[in-house]
């Protein structure tokens, strides 16, 4: 009899393709099978290489020496499932200070490696980095290993964006902004910023005083007129680009503010001054007038009173100055002539 198990070497690998099988203890020729019993030789060497094959597969080799053959011994091309349907994903984009968030979906996997920008490398399936930073942005790898050690990957593009660091979007479709607001308002009250934009995910605004939000529609209270101008927001629908819209906002110190008097007038008469819609109210004249009053009076108002009164009326965080004429007029003064004595014989004068 004559034995052929003295070296007989298995080979396997991970997924589909071509194995090579060898044996040894063979001093005359071997004969590769694809069953136990087919009589069609695959090869006649000491390897084997088959062709490709998915799946486990057994083959079968003997040895022939002369007129005596052995019997056939089993040799195992082992193919080892890769892990499928692997699949990486991320919360991208996302804003800088925000949380990444990685994750990937497999069948067959056990172990898990992801690797990414600066060095950065994690077994845990499903990670987070909890503040993340412009300098992370970049591709990330994950690999999935089988109990086997076979190996698949996916990979997931990370965006982490400043908005304020974006290039204005050009050559591609931009989303449609707009900014407005409830302007005009008066001092004190609350400006209410307003923007919309399909598909934006994240908002900058920027405005006078170093005014600045993130909010969609932020509001700003206690207004003051120093806040009037132009406000920008910013928005970006991917973290690539930004896209800009501008309203500009007045806040007036008082809504209709108004001074008047009741001249002109004649010397000796008493003057009103009036004043409307503000606060309060502070007077000043010819004459160094001057009256906190909100309409005041002078009695016996001389020309010298005449000229401009200027009311400084105040609002909430703020003031505003109004001026009126005054016109004074001198008495006039009857000439009848010279005088004249009339005597019986003058019967008029």
């Amino acid at each position: 009899m004559i034995l052929l198990y003295r070296n007989l070497q298995r080979a396997e690998k991970c997924g589909e393709g071509t194995l090579t099988l060898s044996a040894t203890g063979c001093n005359g020729t071997y004969n590769w099978y694809s069953s136990s019993s087919s009589n069609s030789s695959l090869a006649t060497t000491a390897s084997f290489t088959t062709q490709v094959i998915s799946t486990t597969t057994l083959y079968y080799v003997s040895c022939t020496i002369g007129s005596c053959t052995s019997s056939r011994s089993v040799a195992t091309a082992t193919i080892n499932e890769i892990p499928t349907n692997v699949t990486a994903s991320s919360n991208s984009p996302i804003k800088e200070g925000n949380s990444l968030n990685l994750a990937f979906t497999s069948t067959g996997g056990t172990n898990y490696a992801w690797t990414g920008r600066n060095n950065f490398t994690s077994t845990v399936q499903n990670l987070t980095i909890s503040v993340a930073t412009e300098l992370i942005e970049g591709v990330y790898t994950v690999t999935v290993s089988s109990p086997k050690g076979c190996t698949a990957t996916a990979t997931t593009n990370v965006i982490v964006f400043k908005l304020s660091n974006l290039p204005d979007c050009t050559g591609q479709v931009q989303p449609t902004v707009s900014a407005s607001s409830n302007s005009p308002i008066i001092s004190g009250g609350t400006i209410d910023l307003l923007s919309t934009a399909t598909g934006a995910i994240d908002y900058s605004w920027e405005g006078p005083n170093g005014f600045t939000s993130s909010l969609q529609n932020p509001s700003i209270a206690n207004s003051i007129p120093s806040m009037t101008g132009v406000y920008t927001v910013a928005v970006t629908v991917d973290g690539i680009c930004k896209v800009t819209a501008t309203t500009n906002v007045i806040i007036n110190c008082l809504t209709n503010p108004l001074a008047s008097s009741n001249t002109p007038i004649c010397v000796g008469n008493t003057l009103s001054l009036s004043a409307s819609g503000g606060n309060s109210y502070a007077w000043s004249g010819p004459n160094s007038f001057t009256s906190t009053q909100q309409n005041p009076t002078i009695n016996n108002a001389q020309t010298i009173a005449q000229g401009v009164f200027t009311v400084t009326l105040t609002g909430v965080n703020c003031t505003t100055t109004v001026t009126t004429n005054v016109v004074i007029n001198a008495l006039p003064v009857a000439d009848a002539g010279t005088n004249k004595t009339l005597t019986c014989a003058t019967k008029s004068v």
